[in-house]
């Protein structure tokens, strides 16, 4: 029974041992915390920094020409096929010219009565007055004479300045081309009646093209300082195109706070299409001033950009904007020079929180 007894204090003081031993341990592990060692870069502010920015663009015929009848008649003959890539002057279409043959023809033969006319009068007009300087007849038939040779004189004027104008007319009975480019499907087929007016065919010149693109307002000044110095850069279908800027808007679109732009391109395969989509890249752009920091130590939350300051071996996070990219920097505002921030273990981290400052990372 002694022994039982004996048995059973020391069973409890075993026991008794463990738990002290238990809570010592719980205790010495809530005094211990954590402190994660960060590598960090230190911003400071460069000088010239190349930006390259990205829009998205449409493609867009140079020119746009819709070619229209200038006269009335029946459309008998056409002379280009539809798609077909046409030079400029080629004549496109015929429309019946035998009212505007006969009317010039008419024309022709009044002119050669008026000039026969007008031979007649300047004879008379010599004789009339060779006897009004000898006092032989009078004054009013000298005026006379004066005022038919005058009058045959504004006829033949007259007549040659219809001919000129019936040489146009018959001149529009065969549509031309006004600019080297594609024809598109013809509105008209042979055998109407083309009133005048009428559109006949569009004709759409791509080479060169362009490529219309807008930019964000936050831009408009980055552009501008540069706008010297751009040149954009067309990549489709593998295909790298440069070449240069030939309008910038000068309004703002308020409901996109946007400012259009328009790039000019060759087009020489003509491989770009009207309408179609691509991206624009404007090279010799360059941030002047410019505050970078490394990509890895941005860490994007639902409020937006953030990085992790460290001041006095703690953890201050700090609201950024990122404003461009330049290899693997961004571009940011919202820090000042000599910030101190962390570049690794950034989800380990928590605000307050201290940490052991490790390597500094190198420059650019």
């Amino acid at each position: 029974m002694g022994k039982k007894r004996i048995q059973f204090k020391f069973l409890n003081s075993l026991f008794l041992a463990i738990v002290l031993v238990a809570l010592a341990t719980v205790s010495h592990a809530k005094k211990f915390t954590y402190t994660p060692t960060v590598d960090i870069y230190t911003v400071s502010i460069k000088s010239k920094i190349p930006v390259n920015l990205t829009y998205s663009a449409r493609l867009k015929s140079s020119m746009d020409v819709i070619v229209k009848a200038q006269v009335e008649g029946t459309l008998i003959k056409r002379f280009f096929k539809d798609g077909e890539f046409v030079k400029k002057g080629k004549i496109l279409f015929q429309i019946d010219p035998s009212v505007y043959t006969a009317k010039l023809n008419q024309l022709k033969a009044a002119l050669e009565s008026a000039r026969a006319n007008l031979e007649y009068e300047k004879s008379n007009y010599k004789r009339i007055k060779k006897s009004f300087d000898e006092n032989l007849v009078s004054k009013e038939k000298y005026d006379y004479a004066l005022f038919n040779l005058k009058s045959a004189q504004a006829s033949v004027r007259r007549l040659e300045a219809e001919i000129e104008l019936a040489k146009i007319y018959l001149s529009y009975t065969k549509p031309s081309s006004p600019i080297s480019g594609f024809a598109r499907e013809r509105k008209v087929d042979v055998g109407n009646l083309i009133t005048v007016g009428e559109p006949l065919l569009e004709i759409v010149k791509i080479d060169p093209i362009y490529a219309e693109f807008s930019i964000p307002d936050s831009d408009i000044s980055l552009i501008e300082a540069n706008r010297n110095h751009i040149k954009p850069i067309l990549k489709v279908n593998g295909e790298r195109i440069e070449g240069k800027i030939d309008f910038i808007d000068k309004k703002i679109d308020r409901n996109t706070q946007s400012l259009k732009m328009r790039a000019i391109f060759r087009n020489k395969n003509f491989s770009l299409l009207p309408n179609s989509f691509a991206r624009v890249y404007l090279t010799g752009v360059f941030r002047k001033k410019a505050m970078l920091i490394p990509q890895k130590a941005v860490l994007q939350t639902v409020d937006g950009a953030i990085v992790y300051l460290i001041v006095n071996n703690k953890v201050v996070p700090k609201p950024i904007k990122i404003v461009g990219e330049y290899k693997n920097f961004f571009l940011v505002e919202g820090l000042k020079t000599g910030d101190t921030i962390a570049v690794d273990n950034l989800l380990k981290l928590k605000p307050n929180m201290k940490v052991i400052v490790g390597k500094t990372v190198n420059d650019l």
